[in-house]
């Protein structure tokens, strides 16, 4: 007799070692067949071929600049990297850039360069390359420096963007880990992260990110006056939280760095009276990101250029 549970686990198995795989190859030859590598991820994720001749959605458009435009471009690069990307705040901002930029504590080309001593009770020390290669640390008698200068030496030799095909821009970017200015709050808990979806210095849309901690990170999607939009990602939603105070600030500043592009997410903190730069982000989630329901994939992605405009963006610095 036939045991189907049995057959079941071994059907699971099989699929599992098969995405193993299917990641594996991608990770090996994403870099050399880009595009194609692109369509069959984007395919396991939305269940329908990839538009890159006319493409629709938020999330085509994403795939589209990624390997048309942004890929091997030095300006992306520079922006998508979480060192550098300072110098073009500084450039386009001015004395503002003095304000919502994290005091910098230390750059380094090797975690064995670090002279944890000299850093001060709390920083975030990070490598600069990718996007999760963060440690927090609250108090520097109780940080374990030799296991953080291994991990920090693990993510140095990773080659982000692997996963999701997105070499074309992180891989120009020169490694380093650096140290900065721990972001404090009022309840001790991780910042609430406002990210500004702009093209050409308009603001389209928004997402707040809270409680980031033991995997319980909340997605909320805003317009720019702060309607609330009634979809979710794969993370849950808050529900709606209050207008921050220094939204049309962060708005103007998301606005102002977003200029030469066509797509771009612009991120920023509100602390109290203060605005706080986070990142600049060319594929948001490797352009993988599926709405609830669907429809706003199309909606978001009507509110950002057209093939024939996105055809003809060229950009450098």
């Amino acid at each position: 007799m036939i045991n189907f549970t049995n057959c079941i686990r071994q059907n699971e198995k099989l699929h599992s070692i098969s995405r193993e795989i299917h990641k594996k190859i991608i990770k090996g030859g994403g870099h050399i067949f880009p595009e194609y590598f692109t369509k069959e991820l984007y395919k396991n994720a939305f269940r329908r071929p990839l538009n890159l001749s006319n493409p629709q959605t938020l999330n085509e458009k994403i795939q589209y600049l990624k390997l048309k435009k942004y890929w091997n471009n030095e300006s992306i690069a520079i922006c998508a990297d979480k060192f550098r990307v300072r110098e073009y705040i500084a450039d386009v901002l001015g004395f503002d850039s003095r304000d919502i930029l994290t005091s910098l504590y230390g750059v380094w080309k090797e975690p064995n360069e670090i002279q944890w001593e000299s850093l001060p009770h709390r920083f975030a020390i990070k490598c600069n390359h990718g996007s999760g290669y963060n440690l927090i640390c609250t108090d520097i008698s109780k940080f374990d420096c030799e296991k953080s200068t291994k991990i920090l030496k693990n993510w140095l030799n990773e080659r982000y963007g692997r996963q999701y095909v997105e070499q074309g821009i992180y891989n120009r970017i020169p490694r380093r880990i650096i140290a900065e200015e721990y972001i404090e709050t009022k309840d001790d808990k991780p910042p609430k992260d406002y990210k500004f979806f702009c093209s050409f210095g308009k603001c389209k849309f928004l997402f707040v990110a809270c409680d980031r901690y033991d995997d319980q990170t909340k997605y909320d999607f805003y317009y720019p006056d702060w309607t609330y939009i009634p979809v979710k990602i794969q993370f849950p939603n808050n529900g709606f939280i209050e207008k921050p105070k220094l939204l049309d600030d962060m708005i103007r500043y998301a606005e102002k760095l977003s200029e030469p592009f066509p797509l771009v997410r612009v991120d920023f903190y509100n602390e109290g009276t203060r605005i706080i730069f986070g990142e600049m982000t060319f594929s948001n989630f490797g352009g993988l990101m599926p709405f609830y329901p669907d429809h706003f994939d199309k909606d978001f992605g009507k509110l950002f250029p057209d093939i024939d405009i996105l055809k003809k963006w060229k950009f450098s610095f």
